[in-house]
């Protein structure tokens, strides 16, 4: 009996070590899909990201940075419903970071875009909203200044109070 229960757990222990490097390959392969998706989106080839980080986002979906960059793709196609979407689902997750790569997080930039895309669709007061909101969260106050400048302006033009 002793002996079947030895060969039993080192017939469990060899699965699963064997189990743990599959995953580690598994990892492996997911992270460079992750890098293949960005280098695409790095590349302009927006359609061909999209197609990846959408497989990503299928086995990942809390994960903001998949939505952040699936939202600037649909951005730069000037689809602006879906990268509002995106961007909407990556909000759970944003960290101040110019490490736009980071696998997790949503990068803080991610709130001026969704401004940017609020404004385009004609939603001025959610423009505002997230433009202020990139403010708060950009350290750098020197870039800033064309985001208080276009929040003056928005509302100027559509005579919106605070």
């Amino acid at each position: 009996m002793k002996r079947i229960l030895m060969s039993i757990l080192i017939i469990f222990m060899t699965l699963s070590i064997f189990g743990q490097d599959n995953d580690k390959k598994a990892e492996k392969e997911i992270e460079k899909f992750y890098y293949e998706a960005t280098d695409d989106y790095y590349g302009h080839s927006y359609d061909t990201a999209i197609k990846k980080l959408e497989v990503l986002d299928f086995l990942y979906e809390d994960n903001a940075n998949i939505d952040y960059f699936l939202g600037m793709c649909y951005f730069f196609k000037a689809d602006f419903e879906k990268a509002i979407i995106h961007y909407e689902q990556s909000m759970h997750n944003v960290i101040y970071t110019n490490d736009y790569q980071n696998g997790k997080y949503a990068p803080h930039v991610m709130y001026f875009y969704l401004g940017y895309a609020y404004e385009k669709q004609g939603n001025m007061k959610d423009a505002i909203f997230f433009y202020e909101t990139y403010i708060k969260y950009e350290r750098n106050k020197k870039i800033i200044f064309n985001t208080t400048d276009r929040i003056k302006i928005l509302k100027l033009i559509y005579n919106i109070n605070e």
